[in-house]
């Protein structure tokens, strides 16, 4: 099986799937949920994960409708404002319809308390995934909150962007893959190319990728897209190929744990490789 655990679809704005933005990220052309299964079947693309867009921010609309046209196809991470006063009650209304984690974007928002434990202790009485977009430093800042919920199965995005450091993947990196301490805390290998600052076939990423694999393991790793956001740069054939590549001299048990294995697992697809 190979999942793609970061997936973003989304339409022009509408009266049924209104745009809340939470950021200044308005792309001007849609990439719908068709065209996102097109790709996957094209390439061989067993499931997916959404993500919610920053662009419809809290508005979940567009996400649940997917889910219920393509059931089985996706899980679905979506988002909540943490300092609402119902956001337990909003917690478990989308729960109730599919939601299996939530998105937390300090790298987009830093006005935003998304360290909020009301939020934490509902992922965790309700075993739910808390996915962070983060920088480099946020990543290292958020050790704290994931070590005080141990229980509560954490994400980070994009390896945390090691190439937004003064010296790419050094020091703050370097403390990332340390936090491999944290048994809870998973680390997606997604949007390969676009946190590479090289050129095709981004060596650097997948150095990254591979220093990501030594310290955390297959288990808790897990490839990803984000290809709607990258397809101008890189199809997501050429993605998924740049993956496979850094994973070249791994062992066939670890490729498919990272390529699909750990996804799998973590958001209960059906099946997953078996241990080697």
């Amino acid at each position: 099986m190979i999942v793609d655990a970061h997936v973003h679809v989304w339409e022009p704005p509408s009266s049924r799937f209104a745009w809340q933005p939470l950021g200044e990220l308005r792309p001007a052309v849609p990439w719908s949920a068709e065209e996102q299964c097109a790709a996957m079947e094209e390439v061989g693309i067993d499931r997916g994960v959404l993500i919610q867009t920053s662009w419809y921010g809290y508005n979940n609309d567009y996400l649940l409708d997917v889910a219920q046209r393509f059931p089985g196809r996706f899980a679905l991470i979506g988002m909540v404002d943490p300092s609402a006063a119902d956001v337990d009650a909003q917690i478990q209304k989308l729960v109730a319809r599919g939601v299996s984690g939530f998105r937390l974007m300090p790298r987009l928002r830093t006005d935003i308390d998304w360290f909020n434990p009301r939020l934490w202790e509902a992922a965790d009485s309700m075993g739910l995934v808390m996915t962070l977009l983060v920088s480099p430093d946020q990543a290292v800042a958020a050790a704290e909150t994931i070590e005080r919920s141990p229980h509560v199965q954490v994400v980070i995005d994009h390896l945390a962007r090691p190439d937004q450091e003064v010296t790419p993947g050094q020091p703050l990196f370097r403390q990332l893959l340390a936090m491999a301490r944290y048994p809870n805390l998973y680390l997606k290998v997604s949007a390969l190319s676009a946190i590479s600052r090289q050129p095709a076939p981004y060596l650097d990423a997948q150095q990254w990728l591979q220093q990501a694999l030594a310290a955390y393991g297959a288990e808790r790793l897990m490839w990803g897209s984000d290809s709607a956001m990258s397809r101008e740069r890189c199809s997501l054939s050429a993605e998924l190929a740049v993956a496979r590549q850094a994973l070249a001299e791994a062992t066939p048990g670890e490729r498919a744990w990272v390529l699909g294995g750990t996804a799998a697992r973590l958001w209960n697809f059906a099946s997953t490789p078996e241990r080697r």
